[in-house]
């Protein structure tokens, strides 16, 4: 009994203070497995010969796909090859609406652009509401799309993304099916999406134009100052199993967010309450961790190859335990996480530094001076 007790007493002590003492031990808790969870969202088996099946093969296997976090989508990249058989486009077509109600924004931009070309008139309707998404990419697959199928009835939404969207592309490509559908009818549709037009290259997060830092790295939001790192976790470095990783830790009075990076090799976000073991959030590189006046938000993503990334807020599931909300994609690369005010976070892009809440992106943040 004594043994019992002693075994006991360890225990309780190695989970309430062992944390912040076991650097490398915190994310092998992940490596190990010693809370499994099932991937919510199974990898699909790559098909190298896709492309060369048939139309029947394609409808049985290229489905959308269930993972919103997944900046590339590549278990439904699939869907791109439907724009090679304009000629089945009636038996595409059902499948293609199906991906417009995907939970990845991704497929729904793909799917938008394919009916677009396939000339579908009648998913007009349904792709003029796409405009008023929070994902850039279904908004600037839309607004080409709709000048594509010259939907007249689109001009009201498509003249309001022209002025408001945040995003200078997307601006650029609502007004030119605007004018296109004002003085043309409809804005003329490529020969093919494939190859180096760019549609497919545009939505993977290839800005043509980068935008240069502020004089002083300053930058302001509706007149307040910005200070970027202002409430973010601190990024060291930890040695894991097999390899240094990027680790970061945000303490919460019921325990501890703890995000690691460690780029090809992949990373996670794990909670660790101070009296029970630790779960997996998420299963992406974790960038950065910001606390802005209790509303706690994450970056993640991929820097390995082409880069994309994406904020979500850490938010209280039904049973108390943390859970991921809504992805916030931008577009290219972000760093620099940042806390402006409650609930409000900024970060550093290729499109520069931008101004979000937890369910979009608000706007470019100005230059001080």
């Amino acid at each position: 009994m004594r043994k019992v007790l002693i075994v006991i007493a360890v225990a309780a002590v190695v989970l309430s203070v062992g944390g912040y003492f076991a650097g490398p031990v915190a994310w092998a808790v992940y490596e190990r497995a010693t809370n499994p969870l099932p991937k919510p969202y199974p990898a699909r088996r790559y098909d190298p010969d896709f492309e060369k099946r048939s139309t029947a093969d394609w409808l049985r296997t290229c489905t959308p796909s269930f993972d919103p976090y997944d900046g590339m989508a590549l278990d439904s990249n699939c869907v791109v090859n439907f724009a090679e058989r304009p000629e089945d486009a009636a038996l595409l077509t059902p499948r293609l609406n199906e991906f417009l109600r995907s939970p990845n924004s991704l497929d729904v931009a793909r799917a938008a652009l394919i009916l677009g070309w396939f000339d579908e008139r009648l998913a007009a309707p349904e792709i003029a509401r796409l405009l008023r998404s929070t994902d850039w990419r279904v908004v600037q697959a839309a607004a080409r799309t709709l000048g594509w199928l010259g939907a007249r009835d689109a001009l009201p939404e498509l003249d309001r993304t022209a002025r408001e969207h945040w995003l200078p592309q997307v601006r650029i490509a609502a007004t030119a099916s605007a004018n296109a559908i004002r003085t043309r009818g409809a804005l003329r549709r490529p020969a093919s999406l494939k190859g180096d037009g760019g549609f497919w290259s545009e939505l993977w997060f290839q800005l043509a134009e980068p935008v240069a830092t502020c004089p002083g790295d300053a930058y302001r939001w509706k007149g307040r100052p910005i200070r970027l790192g202002a409430g973010a976790a601190e990024i060291t470095v930890a040695r894991g199993d097999r390899r240094n990783y990027n680790r970061l830790t945000l303490v919460r009075p019921s325990g501890r967010l703890v995000g690691s990076d460690a780029g090809e090799w992949g990373g996670g976000l794990l909670w660790r309450p101070w009296l029970s073991r630790a779960t997996i959030l998420h299963d992406r590189n974790t960038f950065g961790l910001a606390n802005g006046n209790n509303a706690i938000m994450g970056l993640f993503g991929s820097r390995h190859m082409l880069a994309y990334a994406y904020a979500a807020e850490v938010i209280n599931g039904d049973g108390g335990e943390p859970r991921l909300g809504q992805p916030i994609m931008f577009a290219g690369n972000a760093w620099d996480l940042s806390a402006v005010g409650a609930g409000l976070f900024a970060v550093r892009t290729d499109a520069g530094v931008l101004v979000f809440d937890s369910d979009r992106i608000l706007g470019r943040a100005e230059c001080a001076f």
